[in-house]
């Protein structure tokens, strides 16, 4: 019978590896996991841009802003502000005038904004 004894510096490479090898095998992140880092960055997230809708020839300008899980966009001409609100168990499509606050009901959810 053939014995070998480990030198300390290939132990040390041995131990090493089998440590790597272990963190390596961590398990993927669940589901949850996933959504939960997402909608911590979704809430640290801060967005001012402006933008267009386009049908032919028809062009709607639009300032759209994000702070956190509020997103609006925001119309002139006539002026308009929709409002969106992204939570953790769904999201909610508002109208927001001067007085208030009213959510788009669903049956409006499929028509086109601004007649768009």
């Amino acid at each position: 019978m053939i014995r070998e004894t480990l030198k300390p510096q290939n132990l040390l490479a041995l131990i090493l590896a089998l440590a790597l090898a272990r963190a390596s095998a961590a398990p993927p992140p669940s589901a949850k996991e996933i959504l939960d880092s997402v909608r911590i960055l979704e809430s640290r997230q801060q967005i001012d841009l402006e933008g267009q809708l386009r049908e032919n020839e028809k062009v709607i300008p639009f300032h759209l802003t994000q702070t956190g899980p509020l997103i609006r966009y925001s119309f002139a001409d006539p002026e308009e502000v929709l409002q969106l609100r992204l939570g953790e168990n769904g999201s909610r499509l508002d109208l927001v005038t001067d007085t208030s606050v009213d959510k788009i009901p669903a049956e409006k959810l499929n028509e086109k904004i601004r007649g768009h």
